[in-house]
């Protein structure tokens, strides 16, 4: 029987015109346009999701990290995640601690994690599951095995 369990890992609230641009607007306008807007959504969850497969534990996406939360911790260079995003993250909301709530060791239960995007995974997964390689697919999907 595969079950999936999807894991709620803090939220993030970003400007409505990330949500929805306006139209005709191309991508260079668009970004300004986010820049410009001072009306954010609510807080949206941030989801990652536990596949339990006879052939073993995956994942897709890894959530986030409490670090995410800290002021000037994300990348500096990168307005985009300084002045577009407010993300809360708790310690406890991280992967790694909900999956031992389940009864799953992220360090040696998990086989796969299929990350839908690279961007910021890189620090939950040395975190929260630590041992775990990645590969990179040609496109912005990136599949990673574990190396144990």
């Amino acid at each position: 029987m595969i079950r999936i369990t999807a894991i709620k890992t803090g939220t993030v609230a970003i400007k409505t015109l990330q949500v929805a641009g306006i139209e005709g607007h191309d991508a260079k306008m668009r970004k300004s346009d986010m820049f410009a807007d001072t009306n954010w959504t609510p807080p949206l969850p941030i989801y990652c999701y536990l596949i339990q497969h006879p052939d073993g534990n995956f994942m897709v996406d890894s959530g986030d990290t409490w670090r995410n939360s800290v002021p000037r911790y994300l990348p500096v260079d990168k307005p985009i995640f300084l002045e577009q995003a407010i993300i809360k993250v708790a310690p406890c909301e991280e992967v790694g601690d909900q999956l031992l709530r389940l009864g799953i060791n992220p360090a040696t239960d998990v086989h796969t994690v299929l990350m839908t995007h690279a961007r910021r995974a890189r620090s939950t997964m040395k975190t929260s599951l630590p041992r775990v390689a990645r590969i990179p697919s040609e496109r912005s999907l990136l599949i990673v095995v574990l190396t144990h």
